[in-house]
Parts: C-alpha cells; sequence; structure tokens
C-alpha cells in the first residue's frame, strides 16, 4: 500500500500547501504512536528508594543527632548555625519556644548557651525590639540539627575560603612553572 497525499477537487496533484498539510499529518501521527509504545522510564529518587512515585512511602528511621555541643565552623558568610545538641520533642509554635529557655538573652547567664543574634530582634523595618520578632521565631525554619549520616545526594560543595586557598594554589603553579622561550 502507497500513501498518497489527497487529490484536489478538480482532480489536479496537490499544492504545495496540500502536500506539507499532508506530511506534517503523517510525522504528528508517527510522532503521537512513538510516544503511546514507548516503554515508561522509571524515575529513580534517592530518598523514596525503588518505590514509584505514586506509592505512599514510610520515610526511613531518623539517626540520633549528634549531641556534641560544639560550634561547628560555617560554610558560607550568612549561614545560620547548626544545632549541635538535640532537639527532640521540643515545643516550638506560637504558644512556646523551647530554645528560648537557653538561648533567649536574658537566660544566656545561667544556661552558659549562646544568645540568639541581635538580628532577631529586629523586624522588618530595621526597629529593634525588646523581645524576638515573630519572624525569628520559630528556629527550626533556619537552624537544623546536624546529623552524623551519609548524604543521600552526592555534593562537591566548597566553602569559599578552600576555593580561594585553591585558586591561590593554582596562581602559584603557573607563575612557578617554566615559561616558554621568545624568539
Amino acid at each position: 500500500m502507497t500513501m498518497t497525499p489527497p487529490r484536489s477537487a478538480s482532480g489536479a496533484s496537490p499544492s504545495r500547501v496540500e502536500w506539507m498539510h499532508w506530511l506534517l499529518a503523517c510525522v504528528l501521527f508517527l510522532c503521537a504512536a512513538a510516544v503511546l509504545a514507548a516503554e515508561p522510564v522509571p524515575h529513580k529518587d534517592p530518598f523514596r528508594g525503588d518505590a514509584a512515585f505514586t506509592d505512599q512511602t514510610r520515610p526511613p528511621p531518623l539517626v540520633g543527632a549528634e549531641n556534641r555541643d560544639l560550634r561547628r565552623v560555617r560554610s558560607y558568610a550568612m549561614q545560620p548555625p547548626t544545632v549541635p545538641h538535640a532537639i527532640d520533642n521540643y515545643q516550638i509554635d506560637r504558644h512556646a519556644n523551647k530554645c528560648m529557655m537557653c538561648h533567649a538573652r536574658t537566660r544566656v547567664g545561667d544556661s552558659q548557651a549562646t544568645p540568639i543574634s541581635i538580628t532577631h530582634y529586629t523586624d522588618r523595618e530595621g526597629n529593634f525590639l525588646g523581645d524576638v520578632a515573630a519572624r525569628r521565631y520559630f528556629c527550626d525554619t533556619c537552624h537544623v540539627v546536624q546529623m552524623d549520616v551519609d548524604a543521600k545526594v552526592p555534593n562537591t560543595f566548597e566553602d569559599v575560603d578552600a576555593v580561594v586557598r585553591r585558586m591561590r594554589e593554582e596562581a602559584r603553579s603557573r607563575a612557578a612553572a617554566p615559561q616558554p622561550k621568545k624568539k
């Protein structure tokens, strides 16, 4: 069976526009057939394992938080510090904030905890307040507990100090390399 473009009503050969319409219809038909015949490619999510995207899964149990009470080096400027202790069962809602029992500026003398930053006492307009600003009240929005686990997703992050150090070493090695002699 041969496929031929439709003839016009007068029986004359099809015009260039009719030919292009026919060709476009064939291409669209073949593309649609290929899409429908294709096997779906399974999506592999490192957090869900082999479970299908539509399946309800149970998250893996959380491992114990690092509980070292040591300040960690921050990886970039303005990074919120991580929480160096467990906060399981801490109430942090509109009624209470357990973090403030130790980290409020009026409590750090007794607790010896790090006081929260002065930036947490300013509102959106930059006015200093007598208490923590509402937009900074929910600590666990920015501050997270550090977990000692293997990364599920590869991470190639370098902090700015490491990048600067690497660039300086590369510049030194280029400068120390023998330069080609000019003729």
